[in-house]
């Protein structure tokens, strides 16, 4: 190895050693990315003893990387239970999931929003700018009442006008996708008019933007 060579892929270990951290949450989502910083590294040092140099130190960038992302998600779920009223959060991993209560954004067999729901969205629009480095998922969910046909239409109606208002208040419009699940995902029995109103919902999905 070129003593140019040896000094580069020291002082890149020692910098991502520094970088290193230990969310939780995170730390596995930085592997694709520090697998590939180590292989470049490897390539760097070249042959076997590179490889073996490249994969300890992608190890570590990936600890890295995925450790400031996770530690983003934590604030980020954080400000949303602080700011978004009417909503209930949940952390899956680095996946934040915000369901809204239908009641609470329309109107019975209606896809316009409610003008009390505006607020809640504002608010919640406010934190997906500040955190714009992610991917948002509409999903709008119905009861078992009424015909196949009406309730995918309402579900998908219901989370495009999501999308819009949130577009509306400069959430980026290709960051966020939707999709209507109609009656096909309910949370609770629909043979009850407390379980119908549990899964009449739109919930959005948040997730970092990795790089593979």
């Amino acid at each position: 190895m070129k003593i140019q060579n040896k000094w580069m892929v020291v002082g890149a270990a020692l910098l991502l050693g520094a970088c290193a951290t230990k969310s939780g949450t995170g730390a596995l989502v930085g592997g694709g990315a520090g697998a590939g910083v180590g292989a470049g590294i490897g390539a760097l040092a070249g042959g076997k003893k590179g490889a073996a140099i490249g994969a300890v130190v992608g190890g570590i960038a990936g600890t890295a990387t995925g450790g400031a992302i996770g530690a983003r998600m934590d604030r980020q779920q954080k400000a949303l239970e602080e700011n978004v009223k009417n909503a209930e959060i949940e952390r899956q991993g680095n996946e934040i999931k915000v369901k809204f209560d239908s009641g609470i954004l329309f109107s019975t067999g209606s896809a316009s929003l409610k003008p009390a729901a505006q607020t809640t969205l504002e608010d919640f629009a406010s934190i997906l700018k500040e955190y714009n480095d992610t991917t948002v998922s509409i999903e709008g969910h119905t009861d078992s009442t009424g015909s196949k046909s009406t309730n995918i239409a309402l579900s998908a109606n219901r989370a495009n006008s999501v999308k819009s208002y949130l577009s509306q208040k400069g959430v980026g419009p290709t960051r966020m996708t939707t999709v209507g699940y109609a009656d096909d995902q309910p949370i609770a029995t629909n043979d009850t008019a407390e379980g119908r109103a549990q899964n009449r919902r739109v919930e959005v999905k948040i997730n970092p933007i990795t790089a593979e």
